[in-house]
């Protein structure tokens, strides 16, 4: 299966950060004197932060903007992905085999691009990418598979010779009606999907196994 780019997920994907987004909001809805729900996270994981702020501003009657409630959470976030954020087992090798093959790659993310800019500075793979596409940036989400044609008209590429490298279904399923050829990431957070997204993606990377895949696209 060859392949001549690669659109790839940050958070869940690249970066073993998951932890971090499940438990920002509610140390900051903590710090507040609010008690968060028990699975906040699940309310949020596929929102915008614009949209997270929103939502956390009227489920829990906060008196800050959505500009504040950002700020709050990103800094929360900011200390995590500038100090201990590390790339997920085997994506150094993945990324360093797409770049020494000529394989462009951008990134498609629902996260802020100052904290992806951050984490990839400290981890040394900022120069691997083309662009970092944000759907803030181009006010879309991954509920549709805009960021991924994105990604495609940046790198000069069809959608059925790019790859689109994520962790959750929603944003598969995205990918997979917009033509692209979808590579499902296993990461934690999705654990309860898994068995649907093994059957959707075109394959499924388990955690440590970037050399099988690399040996199926050859």
């Amino acid at each position: 299966m060859k392949i001549k780019g690669a659109i790839l997920d940050v958070d869940g994907v690249l970066l073993d950060s998951m932890v971090i987004w499940r438990n920002a909001a509610p140390r900051f809805l903590s710090s507040l004197g609010k008690i968060p729900a028990l699975l906040l996270w699940k309310d949020l994981y596929d929102l915008t932060m614009e949209e997270g702020a929103v939502y956390l501003r009227e489920k829990y009657d906060l008196s800050l903007s959505e500009e504040e409630i950002i700020e709050g959470i990103l800094g929360v976030i900011e200390s995590f992905y500038r100090e201990e954020v590390e790339l997920k087992q085997g994506m150094r090798d993945l990324l360093e085999s797409f770049w020494n093959s000529g394989i462009p790659m951008v990134i498609a993310s629902t996260g802020n691009k100052e904290l992806i800019e951050i984490a990839f500075a400290r981890l040394g793979i900022e120069s691997y990418f083309e662009e970092i596409l944000t759907a803030t940036e181009y006010h879309t989400t991954k509920k549709c598979g805009d960021l991924y044609e994105i990604g495609a008209e940046k790198m000069g590429t069809n959608p059925g010779e790019t790859a689109v490298f994520e962790d959750v279904l929603f944003a598969l399923e995205s990918a997979k009606k917009a033509g692209f050829l979808t590579i499902a990431v296993e990461d934690f957070s999705s654990k309860e999907d898994q068995r649907e997204i093994i059957e959707m993606a075109d394959y499924y990377l388990r955690e440590g196994e970037v050399s099988s895949f690399l040996q199926w696209i050859e």
